[in-house]
């Protein structure tokens, strides 16, 4: 699950019509997915959106730092659930002593780095029920006459002491009350500058697989593999004298879109032919064409996504238009408007879409694909599998 969604949006006035949104944390390839879908080239604005009322995405400062933002995205994903809570309570209170209720994430990075010291203690609620923790669990300060003292306290004042020891230990150790219970924090550490931050950095290879045996053993598969010689040995350290399954899960793909078919996919075989092939298209600056290609055509299958990328140089793609909105506009200026209707030209939208059909057109996110010989895109034939286990 995504810790923060961002639009990302180019810098030109029509920029809310490929507005794209993205998860975070994400990967290289799925940045620059949501960069291709948005049409940026140079300068993009990101904007935190589709966050709960109450989360911490409420109070980040904008402008946000895309980059800083995901490497706050990284950080929170791998905190426990006690973490989680911890951070959460902390940052909200750091947030809310600001005047105008927002927090850095270079601040919110620096909370998640400083939660070891923190202490969490869930159904204390008020300050009597911290004072009353304290004597319970000899945690008041102050020897042994101390301790006699306050309970005697207690034991006559009930609650109205155990408040007033409560509130003090809460003062002293700027401690936090929530709904679910008691935090005392620790010193924040001022351990991250923003120029040590890490960038979305393009991985060597199009595809990686973080493969498991499900007992805890791990192995990272950069693919295409060099030689099957190196997956063997991968498969060596995971699988032991109880054959375990191996699992796959996709880390970095080139083409987003397709990780859930590699991870359903039980042969490496095809997995590796997948990678070869995109990296064929890679190579060749046709990645944003097969992604428009994929989207329309949807293959059920790896295979199926494998043998699509030899039909690559039948198809063309304008990322310049981003919709039958301006596919009506474009073709007007081509042809003679008056041709067309007063009541069609006043639905732009609708006139874009019957000239798409006719013209054998697809809108996709990434822009208008066609085919090159003009004829109509034909849907995919796909051939069923037999299940095949792990190499």
């Amino acid at each position: 699950m995504s810790q923060f969604i961002v639009e990302i949006a180019n810098t030109s006035d029509d920029a809310f019509r490929t507005a794209a949104l993205l998860g975070l944390p994400a990967t290289w390839s799925e940045y620059m997915d949501a960069i291709q879908r948005a049409r940026v080239d140079g300068l993009y604005v990101a904007k935190l959106c589709d966050y709960k009322e109450g989360s911490i995405a409420e109070y980040i400062r904008e402008p946000v730092d895309l980059p800083e933002l995901n490497l706050l995205a990284q950080h929170l994903d791998a905190l426990s659930e006690d973490e989680a809570v911890l951070f959460h309570v902390i940052a909200t209170r750091e947030a809310i002593k600001e005047k105008d209720r927002r927090i850095t994430t270079d601040r919110l990075i620096n909370i998640a780095h400083s939660l070891d010291g923190c202490h969490l203690f869930y159904g204390i609620k008020n300050d009597a029920q911290i004072g009353r923790f304290l004597h319970e669990n000899d945690l008041v300060e102050g020897d042994a006459e101390d301790s006699l003292h306050v309970e005697q306290n207690i034991k006559r004042f009930g609650d109205n002491y155990a408040a007033i020891l409560g509130r003090e230990h809460r003062e002293q150790n700027n401690g936090i009350v929530f709904n679910e219970g008691y935090v005392i924090p620790d010193e924040i550490k001022d351990i991250y500058a923003p120029l040590s931050r890490e960038p979305f950095q393009e991985p060597t290879k199009p595809l990686t697989l973080e493969l498991s045996n499900g007992q805890g053993k791990k192995h990272t598969l950069y693919m295409p593999y060099d030689t099957v010689l190196e997956l063997r040995k991968i498969l060596a350290a995971l699988v032991g004298e109880g054959d375990e399954p191996v699992l796959a899960t996709c880390g970095e793909c080139l083409i987003p879109a397709a990780a859930k078919l590699i991870e359903q996919e039980q042969d490496f075989s095809c997995i590796q032919s997948f990678a070869q092939a995109i990296t064929e298209l890679k190579k060749n600056g046709q990645t944003v064409l097969y992604k428009a290609l994929y989207e329309t055509l949807n293959p059920k299958t790896l295979e199926a996504a494998t043998a699509l990328t030899a039909q690559i140089g039948e198809y063309d793609l304008s990322t310049v238009i981003d919709g039958p909105e301006m596919y009506a506009t474009v073709w007007l200026n081509r042809n003679n408007p008056s041709s067309v209707n007063t009541e069609r030209l006043q639905n732009l939208h609708g006139l874009g879409n019957e000239l798409m059909k006719v013209e054998n057109a697809e809108n996709t996110t990434y822009g208008i694909l066609r085919r090159k010989d003009g004829g109509p895109i034909q849907p995919l034939t796909e051939n069923p599998r037999v299940e095949q286990a792990f190499v």
